[in-house]
């Protein structure tokens, strides 16, 4: 009913909805079609998938870290040395919402079986859709490739750096460990080149849930904690407030 016939692809949703993917070229197309269909009353909401990026920590040498201490501020300031006298995060599932991990000495017998559920195979690089590998295969970029201006980019691997701050066993040249070094940590890929559709996060939370998502395997591990780090400049649309509510109704933090 919109006149917008160019449909290249449509799923459903693990938390409800459908995702439709459009071939728009004419300015205006897309919102004109957003506009049409939210105007019919049998349809609850419609939102743009929007593509978020990680946010980013700044970046220093191994050598700034060990002669200055402002970077272990998280472990002094928040006080983990006494809240370890009662818990290092054993028995914990915290799952790291990101672009994957990488194996490292850091996270050695930390990793539980994750999983790729970054819809896109170009972005994921894989050479597949959603599978049960959340190796980091890169989230690298070429001058354009996001957009008709976009720099290009190195890799950030920043799963795996989150997960080293979350669960890293001490087990490196620079003498840092993570908040919680006995915890489990589950590895959810969503982010790819260019960064990660709204509705992959959305469906990476209701899987670290231990919800069922199509075309993968059940999470046998469910979360304690999610982590989620992308830059949102807005209130988090409806469907990623969805899967927000869902994870605090099983009491997920």
């Amino acid at each position: 009913t919109t006149g917008i016939d160019a449909e290249v692809d449509s799923r459903e949703l693990a938390i409800g909805g459908r995702k439709v993917v459009f071939d728009v070229t004419e300015p205006g197309q897309a919102l004109r079609f957003i506009e049409e269909l939210s105007a019919d009353p049998k349809i609850n909401y419609v939102e743009v998938d929007q593509l978020l990026q990680s946010s980013q920590d700044h970046q220093v040498s191994g050598a700034n870290i060990l002669e200055d201490p402002q970077y272990h501020w998280n472990i002094e300031s928040i006080g983990f040395s006494t809240l370890w006298e009662f818990s290092q995060g054993a028995e914990s599932v915290i799952a790291v919402v990101d672009t994957g991990i990488l194996p490292h000495p850091a996270l050695e017998n930390r990793v539980l079986p994750g999983v790729d559920l970054i819809s896109d195979a170009d972005a994921a690089r894989d050479g597949d859709g959603r599978d049960m590998d959340p190796t980091d295969m890169g989230d690298w970029t070429n001058p354009g490739d996001c957009s008709e201006n976009s720099p290009g980019s190195a890799s950030t691997f920043h799963g795996t750096v989150l997960a080293g701050a979350i669960a890293g066993n001490n087990q490196n040249s620079f003498g840092i460990i993570g908040a919680a070094p006995q915890a489990g940590i589950l590895p959810v890929r969503v982010s790819g080149a260019c960064g990660a559709r709204v509705s992959d996060i959305a469906e990476g939370i209701v899987w670290a849930i231990g919800q069922s998502v199509d075309s993968v395997s059940e999470n046998l591990n469910p979360a304690d904690v999610i982590n989620i780090s992308f830059a949102i400049e807005r209130t988090c649309s409806v469907f990623l407030q969805k899967a927000i509510d869902l994870a605090y109704e099983r009491g997920v933090h």
